[in-house]
């Protein structure tokens, strides 16, 4: 499904040169990324010839092509099952938001296959189902283990406790006790 201005947008974007930072390859410290030059001397903010170029509006894609996913279809943000049934196949893809949780996730993959929505941002949608139920499954499983180890741990502990409690008080009880004595001695020195 793709129309001219997607063939004419990817045959563009093979000549645009990439838009780095002035002297970005004299400086380690300067990162690879878009700067516009501010120097008074700037050879690239003059557009010098031989130069890096400055990007410009005549680099941009063509306005049929804007917003198009490279498969032809404008892409459309999903959150909810009333959205994707709202989505027309013919010219719309869906695109999960990144917030949905797994539950979410998996019953709008299945309404997307039964309307055959074309999601954009999941390669296939019966890998991801699998994978997800896989994913399910073994968060239950590890669940469960967790909660059996807890439990075992549980029954172990009070009898281990018990003995550790009582010396616990008796050696609580002996410093009272000595204190008591000390107290006692200094009272009768003072009287």
């Amino acid at each position: 499904m793709t129309t001219p201005a997607l063939k004419l947008r990817k045959a563009m974007k093979a000549k645009k040169p990439a838009f780095l930072h002035d002297d970005w390859q004299k400086r380690k410290c300067i990162p690879l990324r878009w700067r516009k030059p501010n120097g008074l001397h700037s050879k690239v903010r003059h557009r010098f010839a031989g130069h890096q170029a400055m990007p410009d509006p005549g680099f941009g894609s063509p306005n049929a092509a804007y917003g198009l996913h490279p498969s032809g279809l404008a892409s459309v943000l999903i959150h909810t099952l009333n959205e994707l049934s709202k989505i027309n196949i013919k010219t719309q893809g869906a695109v999960f938001g990144s917030t949905l949780g797994l539950p979410k996730r998996m019953a709008l993959l299945t309404k997307a296959k039964e309307l055959g929505v074309r999601v954009l941002n999941v390669k296939d949608i019966d890998t991801a189902l699998k994978q997800a139920q896989e994913n399910i499954a073994e968060r239950k499983a590890a669940k469960a283990q967790a909660i059996k180890a807890k439990e075992a741990k549980a029954k172990e502990k009070p009898a281990e406790k018990k003995p550790e409690l009582a010396q616990k008080v008796s050696e609580e009880e002996q410093k009272k006790q000595a204190k008591a004595e000390k107290d006692k001695a200094l009272m009768q020195r003072q009287g």
